[in-house]
């Protein structure tokens, strides 16, 4: 008998894919990145495309192998989650040290992109409650995604 693939994963499946999409996006134009430009500038840009290329690799081999039904997803998903989280510890620590530097940067990506930008916006993001904010935010979705895998745990030892 076939394993049905449960809801919640075929979201997680679903979040996977949304983010290898913006994945592709930010590859497609990685040199307007602000995360790009800003690891750039302490001469490791091509850290930023290693740990860019690896993600696109891992979420589509979990999403592949959650389809599949086979028992390696488990650890195909935990991999996307640790190699996301410290893709993301690293520009944020980083950026910590010039937050000039990377508020710059990000207002020079919007404007490659031909977005606005609003200098209330920018204003909070970078103040510390702004950034208190986008990391409690990120640490909430990556809680939940983990909360997804742990929760479908019997699916991936069947």
């Amino acid at each position: 008998m076939s394993k049905i693939i449960p809801h919640s994963l075929k979201f997680f499946i679903s979040l996977l894919a949304i983010s290898t999409w913006f994945d592709f996006v930010t590859l497609s134009r990685f040199q307007t990145s602000t995360d790009y430009q800003m690891l750039g500038y302490y001469h490791l840009g091509f850290l930023f495309l290693i740990l860019l290329i690896a993600q696109i690799i891992i979420n589509i081999s979990v999403i592949f192998l959650i389809i599949k039904k086979h028992r390696k997803a488990y650890c195909f998903a935990w991999a996307s989650i640790s190699l996301s989280l410290s893709s993301m510890t690293i520009s944020g620590f980083l950026s910590l040290f010039n937050l000039e530097l990377v508020e710059r940067f990000y207002i020079a990506h919007r404007i490659s992109l031909g977005m606005s930008v609003d200098a209330n916006f920018l204003n909070f993001i970078f103040s510390p409650v702004g950034l208190i904010s986008i990391t409690i935010i990120s640490l909430f979705y990556y809680i939940f995604l983990s909360y997804l895998i742990l929760n479908n745990r019997q699916f991936f030892n069947d």
